[in-house]
C-alpha cells in the first residue's frame, strides 16, 4: 500500500541483559482529552525474548493510580487493568507464547463492558468490575514499561522486549470490522487520541525504523538449515528430533529464499543435490503433499522436465546449480543438507532446570552460530556450539556460562538427556557439579528417550523396547520415597484421628486334608491386603494391576502388614508366594516441567497397594460330632495383624470378602457358608485387630448311609427273622443270633476307630447302642424260649398229669410276641426319635 509505520526497538537484542532505564513515554495529558468510558487501545508487537511479565502499555495519573490502565502478559496470560483492577474477562484468555511474530492486539471498552481482539478476532469479553467507571486520557503513556510511579518507577522484571508498532488510541468504540482490517493490514487506523506513527514521544535506548505496512502481516522466515549430509530417511528424523519438520517452500520466492540462504553452507553441502525438500507424491502419483502437515502444494518450483520419475521416485531435492526441484529415488540413499520448519509451538523443551514457570522450559532454533543453529530460550537462556563437540548454556539475563557439554560426535546435537557440567552455580548446584538436561520436543503427555525420541508414556515401562536406544525401558521402578521415609511405621490414615484401614480379599484355592480324629484342617489360601501409603508416590502405573508389580528390593523398602495365624497348628505354616502390586485408582498428577524423563505420577491417595500372599497351613477346628454322619463342623482361619496395634491399623468388615474357588464337593465333607469377620485378641494397649474366615463343612454321609446304616439295618433284619424260625430250631435261632451280634460289635469297633475321641456320647453310638440292644434281647428272648420247651419236656415225662397247669404260656407265644409287639414297637420308636433328632440337625 505504500504507506510505512514506525516500528519502535525495545531491548529487542536478546543477547543483551535486561534494562529498566529504556523507554518510550507520552503526556496524554497535553492533547487535551478528558477522561472517557469508551475507548478503545490498539497495537501490534513482535517479542524477541520473553519476561515473567510483559507489559505493552500502561496509563499512570497519580502517585495513587499509577495502574490507571494496564495490559500486560504474565506467563501466556493476557491481563488487563482498569485503576489497579483486574478484568474477569481475561481470566481465561491464554495466548501462545510465540517470538519474532507480529501479533494485533485490541482491547475495546465502551457502556461498561471490556472485549479483547487479537490477530482481529474476539478472544474474550464480559461487564466491567464497575462498569460507570472513567477511563484515563489524562494520564501518562508508557510502551514496554510498567509505572510504578508517574512516568517512571520501572521494573526490568516486567519490560516488554522486542518491536512494537501501530499504537493507536480512540475515544470511542470502533467496529469489529475496523479491527480486523487494522490487524490484516488492509487499512492503518489511525487513532484520533494518540498515534505512535503522528505523535512525537519521548524515547530513551530504542532503535527507529520504518516498515511497508503490508510487511508487517506477511509472515517471518520459517526454516532453518542443517549443514550435515543425511539421506531423506535420516533427515526427517533429524528435523523431528529438534521439534522441526523438513522444510518445503510453498512459493517460488519462498524456494529462492530458501537457495539463497543455502549458499552460505556449500562448503558442507557438496553434493549437486543440494538440499531435500519436504514433500512427497508417495501416497499419489502426481500429487505433492508437505511432510509437515501432508497439506496438498501446486506452486512448486520443478526444473524443465520435472518431475519425471512417476511412481519410482517419490522425493524431492533442490539443485545446487539453479535452486530449481527435481524427483528422486528415496531409497537410493542420497546424501543431501536439509533445512527444518516449525511444526509446533514451542520446538523444544528444556527439562532439569529449576524454572519457575513452565513458558519457560520453551526453546526453538533461531539462527546460526560458527554456522551451527544455535537453541533459544524464549526467556534468555541460549545454547550453542563453541567448537566442534562442544556445547554451551548461555544465561543473557546475567551474561554468563551456566553449564558445557562435549559431545562424543561434532555432527551431534545437544538433543535428549544429557549430562553437562555447571561452570556457574545454578539451580542450587555448585561449580563443577553434574546437571542434567533434556532438550526434546517432547509434549507432557510423552516420555522423552535418551536420543531425543519421544513415546507415548504408555509405552513407558511396558516390557518392550519403544525407543530406538532401549532408554523407555531403563529405571524402570514404581516407587519413589521421601527421604523421611520410615518403613518400619505404618502409614497414617486418610481418616484423622482413625487407624490405618485394611481391606481384605481372601481366596480359598483348595483343602488339602480334612481329618476329624486330630481335629484338623490343611488348606492353600490366598490373601490379598489392599491400603493407601500417602507417603508414597508411583510412576508409569498401567491399568492392569499385574503390570504394576513391586521387585523385592522395592518391597522391602517399604512399608507393608506382617499376618500371624492364631490358630496354626504347632505355629507352622509356608508362605508359598508373595506379591505387592499397585492398583491405579486415579488420574496421574499434574505434570512436573523440570522432570528430565516426565514420568507419570500418581500420588499415593490415589494408588493403592495390594499384597498377595499365598499360605499353605493346617489349622485347628472344634469338630462337635455329636450328629455324625450328619453333623455340620464351623471352623475358621484367624489372621492377626503382627506387632501393629488395633488403634494404628486394623481391617474393616466393610471392604473384607472371602471367595471360595475349589471343589465344593470333597470326598467326606462338602464346604460351603464362607464369610469373614472382623474381630481383635487382647486388651488395651495390645489389642490386636483379627481377621477370621469362617466356614462350614457338612459331612458327605451317602457312603455312610451305606457302609454303617445299611449294613446295620440287614444285621438287624437277619436278627429279627430268628424270631420267625420254629421253636424247635433252637440251636440254628441261637447261633445265627449270637454271630449277628458278633458281627455287629466288631462293626461298632470299626466305626469307632475313625472317629476323634469323645467323652459325650454321639448319635452313631446311640445307633450302634440300640442294634446291641435289640439282638440282645432277640439272643434274650431265644435263650428264654429254649429254657421254657427244656421245661415242659421233664414235666411231661416225670408227671404229664400236672403238664398242663404247669404251662402257663406257649414258647409259640413268646416268639410270636416278640416278632409282632415288641421288636416292631421298639424299632418305630427309637427311629422316630433318632430321626427326628437328626433331621433337625441337618435343617440347622
Amino acid at each position: 500500500m505504500g504507506q510505512d509505520v514506525k516500528v519502535f526497538g525495545l531491548q529487542a537484542d536478546m543477547w543483551k541483559p535486561s534494562r529498566n532505564d529504556i523507554f518510550i513515554r507520552f503526556n496524554l495529558s497535553k492533547k487535551g482529552f478528558a477522561d472517557t468510558r469508551e475507548l478503545s487501545v490498539c497495537y501490534r508487537a513482535r517479542a524477541s525474548s520473553l519476561e515473567q511479565i510483559e507489559t505493552y502499555i500502561s496509563f499512570a495519573v497519580s502517585k495513587e493510580n499509577v495502574d490507571a490502565l494496564v495490559v500486560m502478559r504474565i506467563g501466556s496470560k493476557l491481563d488487563v487493568y482498569v485503576h489497579d483492577v483486574g478484568q474477569p474477562g481475561m481470566d481465561n484468555l491464554y495466548t501462545d507464547l510465540v517470538l519474532h511474530r507480529w501479533e494485533h492486539h485490541c482491547h475495546i471498552f465502551s457502556q461498561g463492558n471490556y472485549s479483547s481482539f487479537i490477530n482481529g478476532k474476539k478472544r474474550a469479553g464480559a461487564p466491567l468490575v464497575e462498569p460507570n467507571i472513567l477511563l484515563p486520557l489524562n494520564s501518562t503513556l508508557c510502551l514496554g514499561m510498567e509505572q510504578d510511579s508517574v512516568g517512571g518507577g520501572f521494573d526490568k522484571t516486567q519490560i516488554f522486549r522486542g518491536h512494537i508498532t501501530q499504537v493507536n488510541i480512540w475515544n470511542r468504540k470502533i467496529s469489529d470490522q475496523d479491527i480486523l482490517d487494522i490487524a490484516t493490514c488492509r487499512i492503518y487506523g489511525e487513532g484520533n487520541v494518540f498515534s505512535s506513527d503522528v505523535d512525537i514521544m519521548e524515547e530513551v535506548g530504542t532503535t527507529l525504523e520504518f516498515m511497508p505496512l503490508d510487511k508487517l502481516c506477511e509472515p517471518e522466515s520459517d526454516f532453518f538449515i542443517i549443514p550435515m549430509m543425511l539421506n531423506i530417511y535420516e533427515g526427517r528424523k533429524a528435523c523431528y528430533r529438534l521439534g522441526y519438520g523438513l522444510y518445503s517452500p510453498t512459493t517460488a520466492a519462498k524456494s529462492r529464499e530458501l537457495y539463497n540462504s543455502s549458499l552460505q553452507f556449500l562448503d558442507s553441502c557438496t553434493n549437486t543435490y543440494n538440499m531435500w525438500i519436504g514433500v512427497t507424491d508417495e501416497e499419489q502419483e502426481g500429487v505433492w503433499r508437505r511432510n509437515s502437515d501432508n497439506t496438498i502444494l501446486t506452486d512448486l518450483a520443478w526444473e524443465n522436465g520435472q518431475p519425471d520419475g512417476q511412481r519410482i521416485q517419490n522425493c524431492v531435492y533442490m539443485s545446487v546449480f539453479s535452486g530449481l526441484w527435481s524427483d528422486e529415488d528415496c531409497g537410493l540413499g542420497i546424501l543431501s543438507c536439509i533445512s527444518c520448519t516449525k511444526r509446533q509451538n514451542p520446538p523444544l523443551i528444556l527439562r532439569g532446570m529449576c524454572f519457575r514457570t513452565e513458558a519457560e522450559t520453551s526453546f526453538e532454533i533461531l539462527g546460526y552460530i560458527n554456522r551451527i543453529p544455535y537453541f533459544h530460550g524464549f526467556y534468555g537462556l541460549m545454547i550453542y556450539m563453541t567448537e566442534p563437540g562442544s556445547w554451551v548454556l548461555f544465561d543473557t539475563k546475567i551474561n554468563a556460562t551456566l553449564a558445557t557439554l562435549s559431545m562424543n560426535s561434532v555432527s551431534d546435537f545437544p538433543i535428549g538427556r544429557k549430562t553437562w557440567i555447571v561452570k556457574n552455580p545454578v539451580c542450587d548446584l555448585p561449580q563443577h557439579s553434574k546437571l542434567e538436561l533434556n532438550l526434546s520436543p517432547c509434549h507432557s503427555t510423552e516420555f522423552t528417550c535418551g536420543n531425543g525420541d519421544c513415546v507415548t508414556k504408555e509405552q513407558r515401562c511396558n516390557s518392550r523396547d519403544d525407543c530406538s536406544d532401549f532408554s523407555d525401558e531403563n529405571d524402570c521402578h514404581l516407587v519413589m520415597k521421601p527421604e523421611s521415609y520410615r518403613f518400619e511405621r505404618p502409614p497414617d490414615s486418610l481418616h484423622t484421628g482413625k487407624p490405618l484401614q485394611l481391606s481384605s480379599l481372601v481366596q480359598v484355592l483348595r483343602f488339602t486334608d480334612i481329618n476329624d480324629v486330630r481335629r484338623i484342617v490343611s488348606i492353600e489360601l490366598i490373601v490379598m491386603l489392599l491400603w493407601k501409603d500417602t507417603r508414597l508416590k508411583y510412576l508409569n502405573l498401567k491399568d492392569t494391576m499385574e503390570w504394576n508389580r513391586l521387585t523385592q528390593q522395592e518391597i522391602d523398602m517399604i512399608w507393608r502388614p506382617v499376618l500371624e495365624f492364631p490358630n496354626v497348628q504347632d505355629g507352622q505354616v509356608r508362605m508359598l508366594k508373595e506379591r505387592l502390586y499397585l492398583d491405579k485408582a486415579g488420574e496421574p498428577l499434574p505434570v512436573e516441567f523440570n522432570d528430565i524423563k516426565m514420568d507419570s505420577v500418581y500420588s499415593g491417595k490415589s494408588t493403592s497397594l495390594v499384597q498377595s500372599q499365598h499360605y499353605s497351613g493346617t489349622f485347628t477346628c472344634h469338630f462337635d460330632v455329636f450328629y455324625y454322619p450328619f453333623d455340620k463342623q464351623r471352623c475358621s482361619v484367624l489372621m492377626q495383624l503382627s506387632a501393629v496395634r488395633q488403634d494404628n491399623v486394623t481391617f474393616i468388615q466393610a471392604n473384607s470378602s472371602v471367595e471360595y474357588i475349589g471343589f465344593e464337593e470333597l470326598p467326606l465333607f462338602m464346604v460351603n457358608k464362607f464369610q469373614t469377620l472382623v474381630t481383635h485378641q487382647g486388651e488395651g494397649q495390645t489389642r490386636y485387630s483379627v481377621l477370621a474366615v469362617q466356614f462350614e463343612l457338612s459331612r458327605r454321609w451317602t457312603v455312610i448311609m451305606m457302609n454303617l446304616y445299611l449294613p446295620t439295618n440287614m444285621l438287624l433284619a437277619i436278627g429279627y427273622a430268628t424270631l420267625f424260625l420254629n421253636v424247635a430250631d433252637q440251636g440254628d435261632r441261637m447261633e445265627l443270633s449270637l454271630t449277628t451280634l458278633l458281627v455287629l460289635y466288631t462293626l461298632f469297633n470299626s466305626s469307632s476307630s475313625s472317629l476323634p475321641v469323645t467323652a459325650y456320647v454321639k448319635m452313631i453310638d446311640m445307633w450302634f447302642l440300640y442294634c446291641i440292644l435289640l439282638l440282645f434281647f432277640i439272643i434274650v428272648c431265644h435263650t428264654f424260649v429254649k429254657s421254657k420247651v427244656h421245661r415242659v419236656h421233664n414235666i411231661r415225662t416225670k408227671s404229664p398229669k400236672y403238664l398242663t397247669k404247669m404251662l402257663e404260656v406257649p414258647p409259640e407265644m413268646v416268639l410270636k410276641v416278640m416278632r409282632l409287639y415288641v421288636v416292631p414297637v421298639f424299632v418305630v420308636i427309637f427311629n422316630a426319635v433318632y430321626w427326628a433328632a437328626l433331621l433337625r440337625s441337618l435343617s440347622k
